[in-house]
C-alpha cells in the first residue's frame, strides 16, 4: 500500500495518455547534467584548480543538457503529427493542443515566477523588477531586454521552448513532405547557419539558433512511428557507440551548434538501439526522477545556493574527492525538494493517468 501511494504521488501522468519511460529517463539525464553545470558555478569558490579533467568537462558543459531537452521536446510534441500525416492517425485537434500545453505548463510556471518575486519584492521592499516578472510570464524577457530573466535566469530556455510549442504545427508539415528527411536538415540548417551569423542575446537564445535540436526530435518522431527506431536485436556496440557520442558533445560543447545537433543525433538514435541505456533509463527511479524535470529545472538553483548558504560551504577550498561528494549530495538535496514541491505545484495540473506506449514497457 504505501509502495503505491508514492507511485501514485511522484509518478507523471501525460496530457496524450502515452507514456514512454526511457523518454523521462533520458529527461533524468538532462536535468542532472544541468544541476551539475550550476552547482560548479555556485561552488567555484571552493573547486579546486587541479579537479580532475573528466569530471570538469562534465561540470563544463552540463549546458548539453538544454539541447537535450529540445530534442525530446521535438520528438514528443512530433509523435501526434507524425502519427496523424504518416499512419493516418486523427488529425491534431489544434485547440486541444494549445490548451494542454497551458493547462499543464503554465500554472507551475507562473507559481515558481511569482514565489521568486515575492521573495525578492520581500528582500528589497521595491517593485522595481516587475517589469521583469511580466516579461518573464508572457515568455518574452530574451526579446525585450536582451538579458537573462531577472527573476528566474533558467526561463530563457523556455522561452525558446515556448516558441517552439507555438510553431511546431507549422513546423509539423515538414511530416506531410515527399522528401521529409531533406526538409528537416535544411530547417535543422537555419540553426546552425543563426548561431553563425547573429551575435546578440535575445536571437542566439532564440528558436532561430536551437531549431536544429527539435528537429532532431522530429526525426525521431518520424523513426518511431514509422517503427524504424527500435532495432530487433538491441546491442551492445550501440550502447558504446552512444556513450562515445555523449563523451564528444561533452568535450566539445555543444555550442558548437552543428556538431550539437550531429552529435545529439547520434547519441538518441544508439541509445534506443542499445541494450543498457534503455535498462537504465527504463529504471522507474531514474524515469520517476525524470518525470519530476520541470520542477528540478525551475527550483534546482535556488535550492542549492539554500543549502549552500545554509551550511556556509563556501567559506574553504575543497579537495578533489570533497567536490565530487558535494555534487552527488547536491543532487539528492535538489531531487528530495524537488519531489515535494513537484507534488505541490506540477502534480495537481496532470489530470490524466498515464497508458503506456505500444513497443515500450509499462510502468512496473
Amino acid at each position: 500500500m504505501k509502495g503505491t501511494f508514492l507511485k501514485s504521488a511522484f509518478s507523471r501522468s501525460t496530457s496524450s495518455g502515452g507514456f514512454i519511460p526511457e523518454i523521462d529517463g533520458m529527461r533524468f539525464l538532462a536535468i542532472t547534467l544541468v544541476v551539475l553545470h550550476h552547482t560548479k558555478y555556485i561552488m567555484r569558490d571552493a573547486t579546486p584548480p587541479d579537479i580532475w579533467a573528466p569530471y570538469q568537462y562534465l561540470r563544463d558543459a552540463g549546458g548539453l543538457g538544454v539541447p537535450l531537452f529540445f530534442v525530446i521536446s521535438g520528438m514528443i510534441l512530433g509523435l501526434p503529427f507524425a502519427r496523424a500525416r504518416l499512419r493516418g492517425g486523427r488529425p491534431v485537434d489544434l485547440r486541444a493542443y494549445f490548451w494542454r500545453r497551458m493547462r499543464r505548463l503554465e500554472p507551475p510556471f507562473i507559481i515558481n515566477l511569482t514565489i521568486l518575486f515575492g521573495l525578492m519584492v520581500a528582500a528589497s521592499g521595491s517593485l522595481e523588477r516587475l517589469p521583469n516578472y511580466i516579461a518573464s510570464l508572457t515568455y518574452t524577457h530574451n526579446m525585450i531586454y536582451n538579458a537573462w530573466s531577472e527573476i528566474n535566469f533558467v526561463a530563457w530556455s523556455l522561452e525558446v521552448e515556448a516558441q517552439f510549442y507555438i510553431l511546431a504545427p507549422l513546423f509539423a508539415v515538414v511530416f506531410s513532405a515527399r522528401h521529409r528527411k531533406i526538409w528537416m536538415l535544411a530547417v535543422g540548417g537555419v540553426g546552425v547557419a543563426a548561431s553563425l551569423a547573429l551575435a546578440e542575446f535575445r536571437y542566439t537564445h532564440s528558436i532561430l539558433v536551437y531549431v536544429q535540436y527539435f528537429f532532431v526530435g522530429f526525426l525521431l518522431a518520424d523513426l518511431m512511428v514509422t517503427d524504424r527506431l527500435y532495432p530487433v536485436r538491441p546491442s551492445l556496440w550501440f550502447d558504446a557507440a552512444a556513450l562515445c557520442c555523449l563523451g564528444l558533445a561533452l568535450w566539445s560543447d555543444v555550442r558548437m551548434q552543428a556538431l550539437g545537433a550531429v552529435v545529439l543525433t547520434g547519441f538518441f538514435l544508439c541509445v534506443f538501439r542499445g541494450r543498457a541505456w534503455l535498462a537504465v533509463f527504463r529504471h522507474p527511479l531514474i524515469y520517476t526522477i525524470g518525470g519530476m524535470c520541470y520542477t528540478i529545472y525551475l527550483y534546482h538553483f535556488w535550492i542549492i545556493e539554500a543549502f549552500v548558504r545554509a551550511f556556509d560551504l563556501t567559506n574553504r577550498p575543497f579537495a578533489k574527492w570533497e567536490i565530487v561528494l558535494f555534487d552527488v549530495v547536491a543532487c539528492i538535496v535538489v531531487f528530495a525538494f524537488s519531489a515535494v514541491l513537484f507534488v505541490l505545484f506540477e502534480k495537481p495540473f496532470m489530470t490524466r493517468r498515464s497508458r503506456p506506449v505500444p513497443g515500450s514497457p509499462a510502468r512496473a
